[in-house]
């Protein structure tokens, strides 16, 4: 997926969260047989737009992470694409259901966790997740996604819905410029070509983070690139 997004332009701030939600209201009429379902943090994870003007789209479950995932793979179970969406802290207590319910059955369910690592602004410790990615890779039939920037966001958010197994989507809470341009692909990892001998690895939008830190360049001596 190379076209050039029209809703997210290079030099602009813009958090994953927002971009997810935003890129749900504009695309939503593409995909008739999409249902979403939030654990009462639409406010929190970039949904409150797409629940006011798609409310027969939308499904509110409550704080009720494990149900929610049982209801999910129920709907899928009958051709609908389903996107769940809480904080990936919350969606943790799930694991159970979304592996039974969700995984192994290899239904089309999409999971999209909110305040992924430590970005959580004051919502606190109690908030922040670092677990996610290891519990969702040991999952059967389970793929996931990390976007660095907007941009990348909506480029992969449009193309798992047209996938029809099961996904789990980090989103992010603070505003970060965009890394990559605009017509780039989704990106599966960059390389650099010169010869150095250290290397600073990153994921997702804390890429951002580390290359606007210039205390880590400086005592490291890094190049970090993007």
């Amino acid at each position: 997926m190379k076209e050039q997004s029209k809703n997210f332009q290079m030099n602009k701030k813009i958090s994953l969260r927002d971009a997810f939600g935003s890129t749900l209201v504009n695309h939503s009429n593409k995909f008739p047989n999409l249902i979403v379902l939030d654990a009462d943090l639409a406010a929190g994870t970039g949904l409150n737009d797409f629940r006011k003007q798609y409310p027969k789209k939308f499904i509110q479950c409550g704080i009720a992470e494990q149900n929610m995932a049982s209801i999910a793979g129920g709907i899928a179970s009958m051709g609908k694409t389903v996107i769940i969406n809480s904080f990936s802290i919350f969606l943790l207590r799930a694991l159970e259901q979304i592996r039974l319910s969700i995984a192994y059955s290899n239904l089309n369910v999409k999971i999209i966790g909110g305040h992924t690592g430590i970005d959580v602004g004051p919502d606190g410790a109690s908030a922040q997740c670092i677990e996610d990615i290891a519990c969702f890779r040991s999952l059967p039939n389970m793929t996931v996604i990390a976007p660095c920037d907007s941009i990348e966001m909506e480029k992969a958010l449009l193309t798992i819905l047209k996938y029809k197994k099961p996904v789990y989507l980090r989103s992010g809470r603070s505003p970060i410029k965009q890394i990559f341009p605009n017509k780039v692909g989704l990106i599966h990892g960059a390389l650099s070509k010169e010869k150095k001998e250290k290397v600073l690895k990153s994921r997702g939008f804390k890429f951002m983070l580390r290359k606007k830190d210039p205390q880590i360049n400086k005592d490291h001596q890094l190049k970090i690139l993007g």
